[in-house]
């Protein structure tokens, strides 16, 4: 009988220990979202979705006649 309860504590410490491992990691995820979060840009770049100018957002000069 003192073998039951022995698995048994052990059993709920394994089980203890993995829901912590399971809290910190959700903790870490929901902190990088966050961060991924803040770094978006609010503007879209000029490069995006600019046409087909120059990737800077400038036109090329116009070739003369000659």
């Amino acid at each position: 009988m003192a073998n039951q309860g022995k698995r048994t504590m052990m059993g709920i410490i394994a089980a203890v220990i993995i829901v912590i491992a399971l809290v910190v990691i959700g903790l870490q995820w929901s902190r990088q979202q966050k961060e991924k979060q803040e770094v978006l840009p609010t503007e879209r770049p000029s490069w995006f979705g600019g046409g087909a100018g120059a990737p800077g957002g400038t036109p090329s000069p116009a070739p003369s006649g000659r």
